[in-house]
């Protein structure tokens, strides 16, 4: 007990206590010591006012965004409620700037049932006086910048119903003390830096509703007590660091809203029991490391959206490696079949995996020892996506087999061949990724998957097509021309330019244009000065296609 909560019990019988103003005069201090009689049930009112005046000067009162008058009565102090007794019942000061330490005194607040200071600054340890708030029935001290360890000591607040650290600096274990809370019904220490597995003996608190521990540092197994509360509607463990397998007994937890498990490091199989949960709007098991085919009870779930994100309702199994389709579980719900679904054994040295009939991820294809070897020859080029110039060959690792060569080109075209020897050349390629796959014939090697990039460069030069025309006789400018029709002549012989005057009517065509018009009309007359506007077919048949304006000036 405090000195001064001491000296307050011996004057309680003679003031009513509430604190000045300085400055104040005679009639005004009488706010501060009042003469009243008081009986020994309203002793706490005098202690409590103390111990707020104790805790305003700790977390900068002065600077709260709604300052306590002190010159008022206790009732009147913001957020402050009292009881039939007179005794402080409720603290709320949820975002109002506090900021400092939680003094030690607070344990003080005997008679505290609700105390919230969520949304503000305060920092420090966890005082270990809470412990002392023996009928606290909520404590929500979410997002602030607590530090250091959860005392142990809350594990004496029998009746405290919820318990909020979340989104604190609080780090070390989470107490095995908390398992004694059995009137829990919400345990929120999410987003801090918490460390250690979760305790067995939270496994007690038959009364908890939500449990979210989510986004620390937690690690170990899960335990399987957690599945003997079966009042849970949301388990929130996502982003630690669990592994081992998923406690086959959170099936049984048939309330369950939500189960978040995403982001940790899980293993084995999904266990048959959570398909059968029927309430679930929310199962999140992406980022583990999973095996094994989806349970028949899971076609249960298939109600559920497929969601891609880390938001909202629905399901999402997704990097699961060793999971059919990697988790990709909306292909399963579409009916696909889970043997032979892809999947990946991290194994380097193999190309194509597979699930299997005792659903394993099994290898189906292996990289043999040397590649295919793939060598670009011509490359064509850019502002023409669909020139078919490009030229490409394979070399096969082996000789004196036959193959067949699957040859997928970007537009979706399959080229597929038998061959035998050892090269293999593809012309006529446009520019894009082509996919290729190799196949041993006599099936002693397995089958190859590469692709190759015919990149894009060198296409009809758009930027340094002229603007302007001078056909005055000085031999300088005199014609439209085209450099790119003067370096590649073959390239676009099948071409067509159409020139038009500014109503829309054509005054020249030429086809295919040979870089020879100087501002006339079809019959060689001149043309007015004046801006002109053309339509130039680089290739008739693949309808590409140039357009622009040009100046005549003479």
């Amino acid at each position: 007990m405090t000195p001064y909560f001491v000296i307050a019990k011996l004057l309680l019988f003679v003031i009513n206590f509430t604190f000045p103003q300085e400055g104040s005069n005679s009639t005004n201090q009488a706010a501060f010591f009042k003469p009243q009689t008081f009986s020994v049930g309203t002793t706490c009112r005098c202690r409590d006012s103390l111990t707020l005046i104790t805790f305003y000067q700790a977390t900068d009162g002065p600077n709260w965004k709604e300052k306590w008058d002190l010159s008022k009565p206790l009732e009147e102090w913001t957020g402050i409620t009292l009881d039939n007794g007179d005794c402080v019942s409720d603290i709320t000061l949820n975002g109002n700037d506090l900021k400092g330490t939680l003094p030690e005194e607070i344990g003080d607040l005997t008679n505290l049932k609700r105390i919230a200071l969520g949304n503000n600054f305060l920092t420090g340890s966890l005082p270990f006086t809470l412990g002392d708030l023996k009928i606290l029935e909520s404590l929500n001290f979410r997002n602030n910048q607590f530090s250091g360890t959860i005392p142990i000591d809350l594990g004496k607040l029998s009746k405290l119903n919820t318990l909020n650290l979340s989104v604190n600096d609080l780090s070390g274990s989470i107490p095995t003390q908390i398992g004694n809370l059995r009137a829990l019904t919400g345990l929120f220490l999410n987003q801090n830096n918490l460390s250690g597995p979760i305790p067995d003996l939270l496994g007690n608190l038959s009364e908890l509703v939500s449990l979210n521990c989510s986004i620390n540092n937690l690690d170990g197994n899960l335990p399987s007590e957690i599945g003997n509360l079966v009042n849970l509607t949301g388990i929130g463990l996502n982003g630690n660091n669990f592994d081992g397998p998923l406690p086959e007994r959170f099936g049984q937890l048939e309330k369950l809203v939500s189960l978040r498990l995403e982001n940790n490091n899980f293993s084995g199989s999904i266990p048959e029991a959570y398909g059968n949960l029927l309430r679930l709007e929310t199962i999140f098991l992406f980022n583990n490391n999973l095996s094994g085919c989806y349970p028949e009870s899971f076609e249960n779930l298939c109600s559920l959206i497929d969601n891609t994100s880390e938001m909202g309702r629905g399901y999402n199994f997704r990097n699961n490696p060793l999971l059919p389709w990697q988790g990709d579980f909306a292909l399963y719900c579409a009916g696909e079949n889970q043997l032979g679904a892809t999947c990946n054994d991290s194994d380097p040295n193999t190309l194509i995996d597979g699930i299997n009939e005792d659903c394993g991820c099994r290898t189906m294809q292996t990289i043999i020892e040397e590649p295919i070897q793939l060598t670009l020859m011509i490359e064509t080029n850019g502002t023409c996506p669909n020139d078919n110039l490009g030229e490409a060959s394979i070399s096969l690792s082996l000789n004196n087999l036959t193959y067949q060569i699957d040859w997928l080109t970007p537009n979706g075209t399959l080229i597929s061949e038998v061959v035998s020897n050892p090269i293999f050349t593809q012309n006529k390629l446009t520019a894009g990724i082509h996919n290729i796959t190799v196949t041993d014939v006599s099936q002693n090697y397995p089958s190859i998957i590469s692709s190759l990039e015919i990149p894009i460069i060198n296409c009809f030069d758009v930027e340094n097509i002229p603007q302007l025309i001078t056909p005055n006789g000085d031999g300088l400018n005199e014609q439209f021309i085209f450099e790119e029709l003067e370096k590649n002549p073959k390239r676009f012989d099948d071409n067509e330019l159409i020139i038009f005057n500014r109503w829309g009517n054509i005054v020249f065509t030429g086809k295919p244009y040979q870089n020879n018009w100087s501002g006339t009309n079809q019959a060689g007359q001149k043309l007015p000065e004046g801006t002109y506007y053309y339509v130039f077919k680089l290739d008739l048949n693949e309808g590409l296609i140039i357009k622009g304006d040009i100046t005549v000036v003479r």
